[in-house]
């Protein structure tokens, strides 16, 4: 842009120019000027006066818009849609688009021109004016015509390309698919062939290939209406109810499939749980460590024994009793064999029992914190006294230490022992005395050890008496106190040994007084019937849990032993199921008959895993089994009533004692305050 002279500025007008008249407007085209010119004001001062175009007798204000086009305001414009008629509208637009044409063909580089401007002290002023070409070709969208004067003016377009919408994905729906008239005046355009219709008459034909024949359809009645309606929704009903069946059959499928997958699963969870407890049986044969393992080798041993037996029954008679010898022979080695293992287990089974003796008494009081909900640990001064005599009694066991590290061993086990003065720590002493003069003097390792045997074992008695280790008293199985043996010590049948009630079963059907003792009871179960009885020890294990959580006093579960369920199992209910006469015992549970009341012997029925969760669901018993079975199962009851006769009567002096007891405690309350 050039420096303006004097009293002339430079501007740039990007309006389009409508028809315009000459004026006081003052144009210098260097190119020549076209309707469709635009033209833009920059940097005009302030006291310059708006432009204006003498258009006839009167003045029409030129209004330039934001697009660039300019708008006339005549006195009392009106569009020209209804006055003119269709002629002159085509010519109009024909020159308009001549003009359009002529205009887009004229170069649209910058060109500029002079404007003559009064201010307000009548002072001209002289605007430079560059002109832009318009970039594309505007199109027509209506304006105004003044009446007076027939000048038109059109409503101004855009200066900015409209942006095409693009959709952001390809769309496939019938919405887009099908067309949308809009009638709305902003989406309307009309036409040619919507405002005018041509027929052929004098002077002009109209061609006919293009036409269509038009004919109207038949009459459609309500009944027609209403059939064809009837048949639509049965067709739509003919589909739901396919999908339906198609649903249905899918469900019915799909629960024979995971049936038949649950089938599947049970039946490998069965042969894997049959080669597990194989498995382990036969570990716990080969390698026997409880008093149940050892119960079910003389178990075994007279399984074997009777089959023995029935074959040599079968032998001619001058053969039997040599058969009989053999046998006789065959039975003590395996005896022998059986006292061999309990050697073995003793000695592994002390050895684990003085592990956990001297791990619980080095272990510290624990409790739980209710307002934190975490465990605290305190160890005390017996605590640390007893984990110091504990790791000891493991340095002292140890037998692959080197001679220093045995002989620093021994200087903290006579730290400890010399400072007491008893029969038992001057032992101690002098075991530890001998074994260094003889260490001193290169002795062997086997040579030595007898004498650390005994060291190891006097250590152990010195760990396990409450004067020297306090935490020992309590947990050793003897009471220290001497009044908790009065009244809670019976003989044991048949010998002159005193032991405390807790060493005893509850007789079940015996009255006089409590019998054998729990070991008594073992050895005479392996001399004489050599039954196992761990199946049913894990049954009744399993019924007293059941019991304690629906009923924390059951009684009644807690008194019997496992040779009482096995003779409730067997030769009451014939080791068998009630209701599907199943007879693995690993199945089968005691359940309560009424589940009302608690289980005992006359309330009990046994029944398979599977039998016993249908069989919780029921509130009346009475009035979902049959009679027959009901019979069945009361004469069951009543055979156990006879039997179980003692447990009745224990029963009922515990609750009297719990009775007297709930009374005497709560005679010793406190009174109430006296109104």
């Amino acid at each position: 842009m050039a420096a303006p002279e004097d009293g002339v500025v430079d501007a740039v007008i990007a309006v389009p120019l409508a028809n315009e008249e000459p004026g006081e407007v003052e144009r210098d085209f260097n190119a020549g000027p076209s309707a469709s010119d635009a033209v833009s004001t920059i940097g005009a001062p302030e006291d310059s006066g708006d432009i204006e175009a003498d258009v006839g007798a009167e003045a029409v204000d030129v209004e330039i818009d934001a697009d660039g086009d300019a708008k006339a305001e005549p006195d009392e414009p009106t569009y020209d849609e209804q006055d003119a008629d269709t002629e002159a509208r085509a010519a109009q637009a024909d020159e308009d688009a001549e003009a359009g044409t002529e205009a887009a063909a004229q170069p649209s580089g910058p060109r500029h021109m002079n404007v003559i401007v009064k201010g307000e002290d009548d002072v001209e002023k002289t605007y430079i004016v560059h002109l832009e070409g318009p970039t594309h070709r505007k199109p027509f969208l209506g304006g105004y015509r003044h009446r007076k004067t027939g000048v038109v003016f059109h409503n101004a377009a855009t200066q900015t390309m409209r942006r095409a919408r693009t959709p952001a994905r390809d769309l496939y729906h019938r919405t887009t698919q099908t067309a949308i008239l809009r009638s709305e005046p902003k989406f309307a355009t009309q036409t040619s062939v919507h405002t005018s219709t041509q027929m052929s008459k004098v002077g002009h034909y109209v061609t006919r290939e293009t036409d269509k024949v038009i004919q109207g359809a038949g009459y459609e009645t309500a009944q027609d209406w209403h059939a064809r309606r009837v048949k639509a929704v049965i067709v739509i009903q003919t589909f739901f109810r396919r999908w339906k069946a198609q649903t249905f059959v899918h469900q019915l499928r799909e629960a024979r499939d995971n049936y038949q997958r649950w089938v599947i699963e049970e039946a490998q969870r069965e042969r894997d749980a049959e080669e597990r407890a194989f498995e382990w049986d036969m570990f716990r044969r080969l390698n026997p460590r409880t008093a149940e393992d050892f119960d079910m080798l003389y178990s075994s041993l007279e399984t074997w024994r009777r089959e023995q037996e029935e074959r040599i029954q079968t032998l001619p008679a001058e053969a039997q009793q040599k058969a009989r010898m053999d046998l006789l022979t065959q039975q003590s080695k395996y005896l022998a064999s059986i006292d061999q293992l309990k050697l073995i287990a003793d000695e592994d089974n002390r050895a684990r029992r003085i592990d956990r003796f001297l791990e619980a008494a080095a272990t510290p009081r624990q409790w739980e914190n209710p307002q934190y909900g975490l465990s605290v640990a305190m160890e005390t001064a017996d605590t640390k006294r007893a984990k110091e005599i504990r790791d000891l009694y493991r340095l002292l066991k140890m037998t692959e230490l080197e001679l220093d590290e045995r002989l620093d061993a021994l200087l903290q086990v006579k730290a400890v022992v010399e400072k007491y003065n008893t029969s038992l720590c001057a032992e101690i002493l002098d075991l530890i005395q001998r074994e260094a003069d003889m260490i001193g003097r290169n002795m062997t390792s086997s040579v030595l050890t007898g004498l650390r045997q005994r060291l190891l074992n006097l250590f152990l008695q010195f760990a396990e008496d409450p004067q020297y280790n306090p935490e020992a008293a309590r947990l050793l199985p003897v009471h220290q106190d001497k009044s908790f043996f009065r009244g809670n010590v019976a003989r044991a049948a048949g010998t002159d040994v005193f032991l405390t009630t807790n060493r005893f079963d509850v007789p079940t059907t015996s009255t006089r007084g409590l019998g054998r003792s729990k070991e008594q009871e073992r050895a005479y179960n392996r001399a004489i019937h050599r039954e196992d009885n761990r199946l049913f020890r894990i049954m009744l294990d399993a019924a007293r849990v059941a019991e304690q959580r629906r009923d924390g006093n059951a009684t009644c579960v807690m008194l019997m032993t496992p040779r009482d369920v096995r003779y409730l199992v067997e030769s009451i209910w014939g080791s068998k199921s009630a209701l599907s006469e199943e007879s693995d015992l690993r199945r089968l549970v005691l359940a309560r008959w009424n589940k009302a009341k608690p289980l005992s012997p006359w309330n009990v029925v046994l029944l398979d895993q599977a039998e016993v969760a249908a069989h919780e669901k029921l509130d009346a018993v009475e009035q979902n089994y049959g009679p027959a079975f009901l019979a069945r199962v009361q004469q069951k009851h009543l055979r156990a009533k006879q039997h179980f006769a003692t447990l009745r009567a224990h029963l009922n002096q515990a609750r009297k004692q719990d009775s007297t007891r709930a009374a005497d405690l709560h005679g010793k309350l406190p009174n109430a305050v006296p109104a």
